[in-house]
């Protein structure tokens, strides 16, 4: 009888092989299915995994987007003499440097080791040594199975409890861009060359030269190939490195090289004769010193060119340099230059370009029109790429055919000339980084591309005198208002274009740029576009007359630098074509939220909840639908359009004669300013006295002030009035108070209604109503507000107070239904939380098994009532049958039938779930809603039953998401003809 290895043991101990998703590395054309985009994309990981050394490689699949490789596995047990640490450790600094893969198991015959592949291996002084996580064990022990199961990596909860270890702030990609950035500070400080562009452009160059030093391969025979030659150091610089050849002071000889037209040229290389000068002036030592210094007083940049195995960097990362040579606090204020991470890139190049859509794609052109480093065009050549592979069976394809779809279909436009250079010297590595050495020695010639990447105020570029000609413009444009150089607004838009926008712009000129049925896709703010009230015309202008496909929204990751790094803005994905729209379409919303997996910028987790498909009519028409799809949506939508037909809070007040209403006043110094008396020496309400709890101290003091920026109607510092403060209150209410006969002063943070004296109680009832309803009113301001939980989390607009439902006749009700309750509830319990706090929200965390009975029976009998509404007949009705936790309280079922049986005791689930493994119930969970498939939810349909497998995690089990359910069965079962 044979024994099994270690290996064998682990792939059958902990679910790799009952998902299907271990995959060996070595692969055969025949292997690729090119209609389905996991194969590809597998396909295309596997050669990466393949470079490196990989035996296998584990998957996470998704459907209709590609595969992410979370493990690679080195299988050593047939090797006499496995890999000691230093071996180890060199292999870590390569993975960690290609960012593939977080983690790495690597198995000898009698043991197995799992390494931290998201860290940087520790240095030692012969190399480097691994960083594990399992340092060493001899069997699948309890510890690997419970951390490194197929379900917790298939459902992301290996990304919840291990976040400490794939923290981001350790990737190569942050390290880069940290030490690069110090190297040039050093550089700038230490005033050795007069300008920052020679900097940039010298450490650019030397990024680019390390990477070419780095690149080999090994033929067939087994003979390691490098790009340089032999000798070529000492042939052209008389030196043994590029290192030495800056010792000796002869560099520049090595640029003149490779930039001859006979060589590498592209103009990469590039010198003017006088910068040549400028360069030859920096001692040689002084340079050494500031490139190579390895010692401790070099802050750490010492380790930057032996750190990092800069072959397996990715192009997109080394893209990223812009954002370490170019963004500053300056330009991302005044600019708008924002850097664009690349997993976001990946995201939306992945959306806009699928791996499938290669057929008929020979002359497909891309235009970046604001691209920085060019990491939207890197991703989309790369993708290009695969596309002429998919449509040639995998070929390779030679230095030829690369260069002639670099310059066939990549274009980029940016006002910044060095961010140009960069974009070029990014897209002529992407063309290295797909070439062996030999290739690019002996064949590749960098095309210049200068009638492509131009540097030019993109509203000035000539290319906008050819209209669609695109069939793709991508890209993140600048998030600031426009000052001058721009064209009127008029030429681009017959709305006004909101808060004058630049990328709103971009997002007009861009447009008139895509072909007929082509795609645009641009970053933009999402306050700009869907959260302000005065963007709302000129979003509807856009939807009218543009087809509007998907708008992914990133408004939730905006804060604590989750997405962005350098600021915090609210932005969103938009997706349109340049052609008519069709009315009868939904827009698909796709809100994203902060998880654990995301906030580590590993990729975004999407939930079969967040998708909120909007009608065209409602897009055009209700502009509180994006703000209800960000709480979570589903009926809310409905129950705050039903409250915006009541009549509001500012037409009660207009009503009625002698009422009023504003918000109170702002100091100024200005003697040119207006005095009021009204308010000067009188008694004033600090804002922060008026909380949630009353009136914190009744000890007012008098307005010290004598000038006023504007004068308000000063009644309404008069009794009796109802004083607001704008604000929705951190804890349960808004803060309201009534002064019946009480003036008082007060800043322009509180908004106050007063009336005649006479209909003093009619405004006390007016203050009754608003403490009476004050739950529905707050969850109204969540959802409408284009302030509140967008750039603040409490703040308010006095527009939104005024917007309040409030019915005419005083002693009348606003109508709400126990559904509607639940969902304002949800609203104010688990939604505005989860968006406001969502490191500590309970909605992400699971439900206690002692508390899993009482929640299950609240979520059963709201998601019974609901389809009994539809299905009811005579006794025959939806009823909750079975429920429990199983696979360590991991997952959660609840099954219903459909009978005419009374209602019987909960049971467990009659089928022992724990037959089912962990792995293959994971692999199972999987929600088709059309767009993209997630691993979330399991609905199972037999004759008459109906039952939920889900994560147990209390936001799949909340009541406002038992209504969701019930929507979605009865839409299932309507589909089957029930």
């Amino acid at each position: 009888m044979r024994f099994k290895s270690l290996f064998e043991q682990a792939k059958e101990e902990l679910g790799y092989e009952a998902t299907g998703l271990l995959c060996s590395t070595t692969i055969g054309q025949y292997d690729i299915e090119y209609e389905d985009i996991a194969s590809v994309s597998e396909w295309l990981s596997r050669e990466k995994a393949r470079r490196l050394g990989a035996d296998f490689i584990y998957f996470r699949r998704y459907g209709d987007r590609p595969s992410q490789p979370l493990i690679y596995i080195y299988d050593f047990s047939s090797r006499l003499t496995p890999p000691d640490d230093l071996a180890l450790g060199a292999l870590q600094k390569d993975i960690w440097s290609s960012q593939e893969v977080p983690c790495v198991f690597v198995f000898t015959k009698d043991s197995v080791q799992i390494i931290n592949t998201s860290k940087v291996p520790d240095q030692t002084l012969g190399g480097y040594l691994p960083v594990f996580l399992i340092a060493q064990a001899h069997e699948i022990n309890e510890e690997i199975r419970k951390r490194f199961a197929a379900y917790r990596l298939d459902s992301g909860e290996f990304w919840q409890e291990e976040e400490k270890n794939f923290a981001f702030e350790n990737s190569a990609h942050k390290t880069l861009l940290s030490k690069l950035r110090k190297v040039r500070e050093n550089f700038i400080e230490a005033d050795v060359l007069p300008t920052v562009d020679l900097v940039n452009r010298l450490l650019i160059q030397c990024v680019l030269i390390r990477f070419l030093e780095e690149k080999e391969d090994v033929d067939e025979s087994g003979n390691t190939r490098k790009v340089f030659p032999d000798g070529f150091f000492q042939q052209v610089a008389q030196a043994s490195s590029f290192q030495e050849a800056l010792e000796k002071g002869t560099f520049l000889q090595v640029f003149d090289y490779l930039n001859d037209p006979q060589h590498l040229n592209g103009k990469i290389f590039e010198w003017t004769d006088e910068e040549k000068e400028l360069l030859r002036a920096v001692p040689s030592s002084r340079l050494i010193s500031l490139l190579y210094d390895t010692h401790t007083s070099a802050d750490g940049q010492g380790a930057f060119w032996d750190l990092y195995s800069f072959r397996f960097l990715p192009v997109e990362v080394i893209s990223s340099i812009y954002e370490a040579l170019f963004t500053t606090s300056r330009n991302v204020k005044e600019d708008g230059m924002v850097y664009t991470p690349p997993h976001l890139a990946a995201f939306l190049v992945d959306e806009a370009m699928p791996l499938t859509a290669w057929q008929n794609q020979s002359e497909f052109k891309v235009l970046d029109p604001a691209c920085g480093s060019g990491i939207f065009l890197v991703l989309a050549f790369k993708r290009l790429v695969h596309w002429w592979r998919l449509a040639h069976q995998g070929e390779v394809p030679t230095a030829d055919a690369l260069t002639t779809i670099l310059q066939k279909s990549i274009y980029g436009v940016d006002n910044n000339e060095s961010a140009v250079l960069l974009t070029r010297f990014s897209l002529c590595l992407a063309l290295c980084d797909m070439l062996t050495p030999p290739e690019i020695w002996s064949s590749l010639h960098f095309p210049a591309l200068d009638k492509q990447l131009v540097s030019v105020d993109f509203f000035k570029w000539e290319g906008l005198r050819y209209r669609a000609s695109f069939d793709l413009v991508i890209g993140n444009p600048p998030f600031v208002q426009a000052h001058g150089n721009l064209p009127d607004w008029k030429t681009l838009s017959e709305e006004k274009i909101p808060q004058k926008q630049i990328a709103l712009y971009f997002l007009c000129a861009g447009m008139n740029l895509v072909k007929e049925k082509g795609l645009l896709c641009l970053v933009l703010k999402s306050s700009s576009l869907l959260y302000t009230t005065t963007g709302n015309d000129f979003r509807k202008w856009f939807f009218a007359n543009n087809k509007v496909h998907q708008i992914i929204d990133f408004t939730l990751l905006a804060r604590n630098h989750v997405l962005w790094s350098s600021q915090e803005p609210d932005t969103l994905a938009l997706f349109a074509s340049n052609e008519r729209p069709d009315t009868t379409k939904n827009i698909l919303h796709l809100v994203v939220r902060r998880t654990h997996a995301t906030a580590l910028k590993r990729y975004f987790e999407i939930d079969a909840y967040d998708f909120h498909w909007v009608s065209y009519t409602a897009a055009l028409q209700d502009d509180f639908v994006w703000k209800c799809n960000l709480l979570g949506g589903g009926r809310l939508y409905g129950l705050i359009k039903s409250l915006k037909a009541y009549p509001t809070l500012l037409n009660f007040v207009d009503k009625n004669e002698g009422w009023v209403c504003s918000v109170g006043y702002r100091t100024s110094e200005n003697p040119n300013d207006p005095e009021c008396p009204e308010i000067t020496g009188k008694p004033t309400l600090p804002t922060e006295w008026l909380t949630e709890d009353g009136i914190r101290s009744f000890e007012f003091k008098n307005e010290t002030s004598r000038y006023f920026f504007r004068k308000r109607d000063t009644r309404i510092y008069e009794s009796p009035h109802l004083l607001i403060k704008l604000n929705i209150g951190d804890k349960h209410s808004i803060p309201t108070w009534y002064f019946a006969n009480f003036d008082i002063g007060f800043k322009e943070k509180i908004f106050s209604i007063h009336a005649p004296e006479k209909e003093a109680s009619v405004l006390g009832k007016v203050f009754d109503k608003i403490k009476r309803y004050n739950d529905l009113y707050r969850a109204f301001l969540f959802s409408t507000s284009p302030e509140c939980l967008i750039h603040m989390n409490t703040v308010l607009q006095s527009a939104d107070i005024k917007s309040l439902p409030f019915p005419h006749i005083i002693d009348s009700e606003i109508q709400i239904n126990n559904t509607e309750k639940i969902l304002v509830g949800d609203v104010l319990a688990h939604y505005q939380e989860f968006i406001r706090q969502p490191e500590t929200t309970k909605t992400l965390h699971p439900i206690p098994s002692k508390n899993l009975p009482g929640r299950l029976a609240h979520f059963g009998p709201i998601f019974c009532k609901n389809l009994n509404t539809v299905y009811q007949n005579g006794n025959y009705r939806f009823r909750m049958a079975e429920a429990g936790s199983f696979h360590f309280n991991n997952f959660i079922f609840i099954a219903f039938r459909y009978d005419d049986q009374p209602e019987l005791p909960l049971t467990e689930p009659r089928t022992n779930l724990h037959d089912i493994s962990a792995e293959e119930l994971s692999h199972l969970l999987t929600l088709d809603k059309g767009h993209v498939q997630f691993k979330r939810i399991l609905k199972i349909y037999r004759k008459d039953y109906v039952c939920f497998i889900k994560p147990n995690q209390l936001r799949y089990w909340l009541d406002s998401i038992a209504l969701r359910d019930a929507d979605w069965v009865i839409s299932d079962l309507a589909k089957q003809g029930f």
